[in-house]
Formats: C-alpha cells, sequence, structure tokens
C-alpha cells in the first residue's frame, strides 16, 4: 500500500481505497513511493497536510539533534521480490454527423415570375484507432532501518506533556517520521499509437426557375467538396528509477520513429536487466547484508537511486512519546490535587 510523492492526495471516499488519512488514523506504517529527493532519516511528516501549500514535511525534529547525528542504521537485504506486469489495450470510434437544410426565394409580376431555391447538405465521418502497450518491472531488495530510535529533545518533551500536548506535538513536528528505507528500482515504459481519419462531403445545390407568360424555364446547378484528412501519432514514455530519468518521446505521421525505437529499445534493455543492474549499483555504494551506517551517510543510498520507498513511523508507537504523555497526565493530576487540598485548606480557615 503506497502513495506517490506528487500525488500525496487523499484517495478517493472508497473504504477500499488506500488513504494516508486513514491509516494514520490506525496508528500504522506507512509506505510511500519515493524518487531522489532527500529526506533524511527522522524527518517529521504531518498527514493532514496532504494538500497544504507548503507539503506535509517538517523541517523541525524532535529528537536530540546530537543523538540524531550518532544515530545507527542497519541494512537487511533479502532475496527480493521481482514484480512484470504488462498491458494491452485497444479502442475503435466512429463519429458521424449531418446537416441539410433549404431556402426559397421568389419574386415576379403578371408578366414574369422568378424563383430560387437553395439546398446544402454536409456529411461528416471520423474514425479513430487507438492502441497501448506497456511494460513495467519492480525489485524489492531490502531495508535500511534504525537500529535504535534517538530520544527526544527537552523541548519536545515539555510540549508533549503540556495539556494537549499531543496536538501541539504534532503542529510542530509532524505525526510521522521516516524511520527508514525500502530498497530496490523500478522500470518500465508505455508505448501507444493513435490514428485518425475525417471525411466531409458537402453539396450546394441551386434551382432556378423563370416563367415568362405561359413559357416556363429551370436551371440548376450543383457543387460537390469533398475533403478527408488523416493523422497518426505515436508516444513512448519511459522511466527507470536506478538512472532518473523520465522519458517522452512523440512522433507524427510522415516523420522518423527512430528516436522512439532507441528510448523503447533502451527501456527494454533496463527493465530485462533490472535486478543485474541493481545488485550492481549496491555494490558500487557498499550497502550490504547486516551493515551498519550512520543517518548521515543513508543520504547515499537516496542519491544512488536504490531508494523506493520511504518507511513512515507514527510518533505516538514511541515509548519515550507514550511515557511523556502519561508523565504530563499524572503531573497535572497531582497540580490538580494540591490545588484542590490549598482550596479546601482555605475555605476551612474562612470558616473558622
Amino acid at each position: 500500500m503506497a502513495v506517490g510523492h506528487d500525488g500525496l492526495l487523499e484517495a478517493i471516499d472508497d473504504p477500499s481505497q488506500y488513504s494516508i488519512s486513514r491509516v494514520a488514523q490506525s496508528s500504522l506504517p506507512i509506505f510511500i513511493p519515493w524518487h531522489r529527493e532527500q529526506k533524511h532519516i527522522t524527518c517529521g511528516f504531518q498527514s493532514v497536510n496532504l494538500t497544504s501549500p507548503d507539503g506535509p514535511w517538517k523541517d523541525a525534529s524532535p529528537f536530540l539533534e546530537s543523538a540524531v547525528y550518532q544515530s545507527k542504521c542497519q541494512t537487511k537485504l533479502e532475496n527480493g521480490a521481482a514484480r512484470d506486469v504488462e498491458g494491452h489495450s485497444a479502442s475503435n470510434s466512429i463519429t458521424s454527423e449531418h446537416l441539410s437544410g433549404s431556402l426559397g426565394v421568389s419574386v415576379g409580376n403578371a408578366v414574369v415570375e422568378v424563383g430560387v431555391t437553395a439546398s446544402y447538405d454536409q456529411q461528416m465521418q471520423e474514425l479513430t484507432n487507438a492502441s497501448r502497450a506497456s511494460h513495467s518491472s519492480g525489485f524489492r531488495c531490502g531495508r535500511i532501518i534504525l537500529v535504535e530510535d534517538p530520544p527526544f529533545s527537552n523541548d519536545a518533551k515539555t510540549l508533549l506533556q503540556r495539556e494537549d500536548g499531543d496536538k501541539l506535538f504534532a503542529e510542530r513536528y509532524g505525526d510521522y517520521f521516516v524511520s527508514g528505507y525500502v530498497l530496490g528500482a523500478d522500470s518500465g515504459g508505455c508505448l501507444a499509437a493513435s490514428a485518425s481519419s475525417k471525411r466531409t462531403v458537402e453539396t450546394l445545390t441551386t434551382e432556378v426557375n423563370v416563367k415568362v407568360l405561359w413559357i416556363s424555364y429551370t436551371s440548376s446547378t450543383s457543387t460537390t467538396d469533398i475533403r478527408q484528412t488523416c493523422s497518426m501519432d505515436l508516444t513512448f514514455y519511459g522511466y527507470d528509477t536506478l538512472n532518473g530519468t523520465n522519458l517522452s518521446k512523440q512522433a507524427q505521421a510522415g516523420k522518423s520513429t527512430q528516436e522512439i525505437q532507441l528510448a523503447a529499445q533502451g527501456c527494454i534493455d533496463n527493465s530485462n536487466n533490472l535486478q543485474l543492474r541493481l545488485k550492481r549499483r549496491m555494490s558500487e555504494l557498499g550497502i550490504e547484508d547486516e551493515g551498519t551506517m550512520s543517518v548521515a551517510k543513508c543520504s547515499k543510498a537516496v542519491e544512488g537511486g536504490v531508494v523506493v520507498e520511504l518507511i513512515l513511523t507514527p510518533f505516538r508507537t514511541l515509548k519515550e512519546y507514550i511515557h511523556c504523555i502519561y508523565e504530563g497526565k499524572r503531573k497535572r493530576a497531582i497540580q490538580a490535587t494540591l490545588e484542590g487540598d490549598e482550596a479546601g485548606q482555605m475555605e476551612r480557615k474562612t470558616g473558622r
């Protein structure tokens, strides 16, 4: 279950559909497909700000800065899960229109009578054919996760212990934080072709009737105009997370399709060799199973294009978060008890 970065918007109101807000209400981890934009581990995320102009990410962190700097992350590699999906679709449509009309005018006197009649007829038919073929490959091979959650700063603890501390905390730091990365790669492409033809037939007929005394004359003319146009478009879209590329190539009828052919072949090669390319990139980055690295060095995995998802963990599941909330309630209860005792003593003194 995941949603894209540029599309971090609410899912449709269908309980069967994935929704970040719905998951956040259940305090479950969230997995977001990602790219090469740096979002370091421990970065805050506010799930209710998905549609905000400022976005859901938080600059302020509740974690102690020195502890974050010293925190370690661990790599857990797996045999991997591969995914290959192919799709084909085709559509055809026919559109027809017919327009006709006529107009007649007559003038005359006792000797001469003239009548003119004009008729117009238009028929249009448009045929459209479209086809689409796509292929996508994906591979997931492990994760990078925090070994231990860093402690909160004193400011964060104080904020949590206040009344409505959970709301104040979320406003400043968010309700989730990046706790790890999912490692892998994605590659794919889509080739779309569309062709259309349009035929228009226009006919204009004019008839003139002249009557002089008892003699009649009739003359008619007809002109037909036929127009036909054809068009064809070929479009290719491709992406590859390891290369960090998003391609869009287009060619129209009468133009060379060599550029599209080369792009499509390159996409096919990238997809077929995805696992091998990913393994080579992981080796270049020095990412090994059960290996450890600092939070700062984890950014190399993002830059290297091997991070395909961010793992978001809710703050409210952390032990320190729960402890601070409990401690705040305990202190307020003690304070209320003390204030109640003082008020009772004052009443007794006044009664005396």
